[in-house]
């Protein structure tokens, strides 16, 4: 943090590598981290990067996402991808999101996986218009 508030001028979480309760403690970190150097804290943008994402009603695709794909890829348990990731209905992923925005994440940058498009259109519909 150190380092992003004497060189950035924005901050990226990496979003299989936090959590909503992670990111908004490392949020204030660097918020506090901001005013030590009278710098505007609460202007300095934020935001997500690598949100993996597909979204889908049919559970086990999901499933079939997590377990064969990022699971072996990210060396992770598909409980906490799960649980980190929007992968699943559009019910889930916009729950999974909005925990991400009100832990104060300005920006998500999503990456779908497989069928881009379809999937885009998606979130856009089903997950994006869900949210608060």
């Amino acid at each position: 943090m150190r380092r992003v508030v004497r060189h950035g001028d924005g901050w990226l979480a990496s979003a299989y590598n936090t959590d909503p309760t992670k990111f908004r403690a490392g949020l204030q970190a660097l918020r506090d981290a901001l005013i030590e150097v009278d710098q505007d804290s609460e202007s300095f943008p934020n935001g997500i990067a690598t949100m993996w994402t597909y979204v889908t009603e049919d559970e086990h695709k999901a499933t079939e996402i997590l377990e064969n794909v990022l699971a072996p890829m990210l060396r992770r348990d598909v409980d906490e991808l799960r649980a980190l990731l929007p992968i699943g209905s559009a019910e889930q992923c916009a729950g999974v999101v909005q925990e991400y925005a009100d832990a104060g994440a300005e920006r998500i940058f999503i990456w779908p996986i497989r069928d881009e498009i379809e999937k885009l259109e998606l979130f856009k519909r089903g997950v994006a218009d869900a949210l608060k």
